[in-house]
């Protein structure tokens, strides 16, 4: 329901970031690039040290709420919250926004970016 971006968004071990625009996106279907594997360790780390592990598996139910599945495999933990973006802890928040940052997705959702995308390939 209503005008909330869906889209996937994964990130590999190794850099490999993989995005996919359902619908409510400025670029629909899949893109692939890459970022350091060094990006993808740093995430990895703030996630599991900033306590994603000690989450909720699931937040209160909001209707005709933007829906998020946040999910981290690390060190042999697997580990997906599922949000509706209200009354959930900021810290959450905090780190999808980190995520999203890093890996420059603004510019595939809404066309804004200050970041050049010159490793995106579709």
């Amino acid at each position: 329901m209503g005008l909330c971006p869906a889209y996937r968004l994964t990130l590999g071990r190794s850099g490999a970031v993989v995005y996919t625009g359902i619908r409510n996106v400025r670029v629909t279907g899949t893109v692939r690039y890459n970022v350091s594997p060094d990006v993808a360790y740093e995430l990895g780390t703030m996630m599991a040290k900033g306590g994603f592990f000690n989450f909720s598996d699931r937040y209160e139910l909001i209707p005709d709420a933007q829906r998020f599945e946040t999910s981290l495999v690390w060190n042999g933990n697997i580990k997906t919250v599922v949000d509706y973006g209200i009354g959930v802890p900021q810290e959450l928040v905090a780190m999808r926004d980190k995520v999203e940052k890093a890996l420059h997705v603004d510019r595939l959702i809404t066309g804004q970016s200050n970041t050049p995308s010159v490793n995106v390939k579709q």
